[in-house]
């Protein structure tokens, strides 16, 4: 595979692994499509229908265990007494769950997605409407709070939670590409300067 893409050869074994920058790297050519996978990394494509269908069930049930697990901290900050109050907790647990030395580093919401061809357009869909309950959530929250006087009248509650769910996203992508989580609080503490007065 290093070969057709024109890639230097990899030093140590023959047979390993891809590391997460050789995905990026097969992922960035023109030459290869990278696939979503199911449950157990099976080729979809040779499996009787029977057997695809429980993969992919197996694959959502995985998302499931994600979300009740190492992102159920997103949920939990909406429960906060303030608007402000669960942001700054959804942003904080958030930075604490991506950069969790127990867990692959990021978010598997948003890396699943980067990492997927055209071809896993199932996988890519469960994704993004994952993320967008996510984000309705928070929305939701931040719409309660303005009409409750939680949030000045002029604050735009869609927008914010946009705002919020972008500063989240981008830190999964940091969190995945190495960033601490000193650096990564850093982050928080400019976003939340950003908060309606």
């Amino acid at each position: 595979l290093r070969d057709q893409m024109l890639l230097p050869p990899s030093a140590g074994q023959d047979y390993r692994f891809m590391t997460s920058e050789d995905l990026r790297q097969v992922a960035a050519s023109p030459v290869v499509d990278v696939g979503g996978h199911a449950a157990t990394h099976q080729q979809l494509s040779i499996l009787p229908e029977e057997d695809q269908r429980a993969e992919i069930v197996g694959g959502r049930r995985a998302l499931d265990r994600y979300a009740e697990g190492p992102a159920s901290h997103a949920l939990d900050a909406l429960n906060e007494p303030t608007a402000r109050a669960a942001v700054e907790r959804l942003l904080y647990t958030s930075v604490d769950a991506m950069t969790d030395a127990h867990n692959p580093r990021g978010c598997l919401l948003v890396q699943g997605a980067l990492a997927c061809g055209d071809e896993a357009r199932t996988v890519k869909r469960e994704l993004l409407t994952r993320r967008e309950a996510g984000e309705e959530a928070l929305c939701q929250r931040l719409k309660r709070a303005k009409s409750g006087g939680d949030l000045p009248l002029d604050s735009d509650p869609v927008a914010l939670a946009r705002y919020v769910t972008t500063v989240i996203h981008g830190m999964a992508v940091q969190a995945a590409g190495g960033v601490g989580r000193a650096e990564l609080r850093k982050t928080v503490e400019i976003a939340l300067r950003a908060w309606p007065n």
